[in-house]
């Protein structure tokens, strides 16, 4: 869903069939990395593992061997279609250069590979969805801690994710996860897409979208 994924995806797909060439997903992951690691992810469709390797050969992401069977779903909540102050690429890199939380949000992130793939592969919704929340506002402690510190977060974030509590206390499963800007995905599943956007609708009327696990990245041609 992030701008950079989806670009850098399409670039490569676009890009190696213009200039001819037969690459496999493999190849073509490693290529998308280098314009975004996660267009690397992105090449493949329904649920993928980026591996982190230790070089550009090993560093590639592949489709899970047990897609989940859950009808999973994400009600996108746009808080802001503004450019961002510091791009993703520029906010991560000073993240990763100064902030004294990145090692434990990588670390953090290490260890709930498995735990994840477990959830995944038995449908463990309520698993799949602490351990996205998890890691996301993990990732934003980690920003909001480096130097000079800076957060995306805008008021209606914070309202946003308050509202995605309050439907969890309420037993609607719905987990709130963000990249590297302030607007909020919820993590739910097609069942309660309704309810969720009817609580969201008089916050953000007119600013929500329903999503759902999306297909690889496949070339088109105009008839």
């Amino acid at each position: 869903m992030a701008s950079s994924a989806s670009a850098f995806a399409a670039l490569t797909m676009a890009a190696s069939a213009a200039a001819g060439l037969k690459l496999s997903h493999t190849q073509l992951s490693r290529l998308a990395r280098r314009g975004s690691g996660s267009a690397s992810r992105s090449v493949d469709g329904g649920f993928v593992i980026w591996h982190r390797g230790t070089d550009d050969q090993s560093s590639f992401a592949e489709p899970i061997r047990e897609q989940p069977t859950l009808p999973l779903a994400m009600v996108v909540v746009m808080v802001s279609g503004k450019k961002k102050s510091q791009t993703s690429r520029q906010g991560m890199a000073q993240t990763v250069a100064t902030s004294p939380f990145y090692p434990a949000f990588v670390e953090q992130n290490q260890a709930a590979i498995e735990p994840m793939l477990h959830a995944l592969a038995t449908d463990d919704l309520a698993t799949i969805g602490r351990l996205t929340e998890q890691s996301s506002f993990q990732m934003h402690a980690a920003i909001m801690a480096g130097n000079p510190p800076f957060s995306y977060f805008e008021p209606e974030t914070l309202t946003a994710w308050h509202m995605v509590q309050t439907l969890r206390d309420q037993g609607i499963p719905a987990y709130a996860t963000m990249d590297a800007g302030p607007n909020v995905k919820i993590l739910t599943t097609q069942p309660h897409v309704d309810t969720i956007l009817k609580a969201l609708e008089p916050e953000f009327a007119g600013r929500l979208t329903v999503a759902h696990p999306g297909p690889a990245a496949q070339i088109l041609s105009e008839e």
